[in-house]
């Protein structure tokens, strides 16, 4: 399964940011809008996060959140730390039960999984 989250659409300066999640499955060759289903509180919109998939739950990273600047940049970048599980529908926000110091905010970052680890760069 291929899943999609959020990002814009539209020109800057006149951009829509989405909230929207997505599931498309290969075998069948259909997509499932999951937004409209989910339980509890989810990340707000938001466009340039990371979201990588690891161990069948999906964690999503950064992103921007507020209205492009006139040169095309994001202003309001955010830091939370969510987790999504397919099987029940739920976003969990992580970002308040973590140790240590997080990571600052970003947007526009490489997000990967290798052996059953996440990595930020950039």
């Amino acid at each position: 399964t291929f899943y999609v989250h959020g990002g814009s659409r539209g020109l800057a300066g006149n951009q829509e940011l989405l909230g929207d999640l997505w599931s498309f499955d290969p075998c069948t060759m259909e997509w499932t809008e999951l937004s409209a289903s989910i339980i509890g509180p989810a990340p707000e919109p938001r466009r340039g996060h990371g979201f990588v998939c690891n161990e069948g739950r999906l964690f999503l990273y950064g992103g921007g959140i507020g209205e492009l600047d006139p040169d095309g940049e994001d202003p309001v970048v955010d830091d939370q730390f969510w987790m999504f599980t397919p099987s029940t529908n739920t976003w969990m926000r992580l970002s308040d039960g973590l140790g240590g110091v997080p990571p600052a905010g970003r947007t526009k970052f490489g997000m990967v999984v290798a052996r059953e680890k996440i990595y930020l760069t950039g």
